[in-house]
């Protein structure tokens, strides 16, 4: 099985596209920090969103330089031989710069679009003392590619 790196911005689209959750790598004062989060992927972005408090918050208040990796159609490729296992996926590996959206306008788009990839009610009204109360992330990408192993 070969692994393939490509760059072509279609296919990593489709995967990002897909995929419903993906690894956050930060990283504040030399210890680095890995969380999975859902997200929502448009126009060169990335959206998550969390309380308002917690490591994540902290670290990306520090440092807002991000790394992240989402992996999809994962499969254990079995042999008849222990050293020849393999996995077959597809994958996205990217950097980024983490900023934090405020104003409750653009808060309720983001969550709005939550809402139309994960399910929920499509006419959702996010009330301001929600909207307080919740912390809403952009990751401007500044590189990424995927990797296709096994297909």
């Amino acid at each position: 099985m070969n692994t393939k790196e490509k760059s072509d911005k279609s296919t990593t689209n489709t995967i990002l596209e897909n995929v419903i959750a993906l690894d956050l790598g930060m990283a504040s004062e030399n210890e680095p920090c890995i969380i999975a989060m859902n997200f929502v992927y448009q126009k060169d972005r990335i959206y998550l969103h969390s309380a308002t408090t917690g490591t994540k918050i902290q670290y990306l208040k520090k440092n807002n330089r991000v790394c992240f990796l989402v992996r999809g159609d994962k499969e254990l490729v079995a042999s008849g031989h222990p050293c020849s296992f393999g996995m077959r996926y597809r994958s996205v590996i990217g950097t980024g710069k983490a900023s934090f959206i405020k104003a409750p306008d653009d808060k309720a788009k983001v969550l709005s679009l939550f809402v139309s990839r994960y399910g929920g009610d499509k006419n959702s009204v996010f009330s301001t003392d929600r909207l307080e109360k919740v912390c809403v992330i952009c990751i401007e990408i500044t590189s990424f590619f995927c990797k296709i192993r096994g297909y």
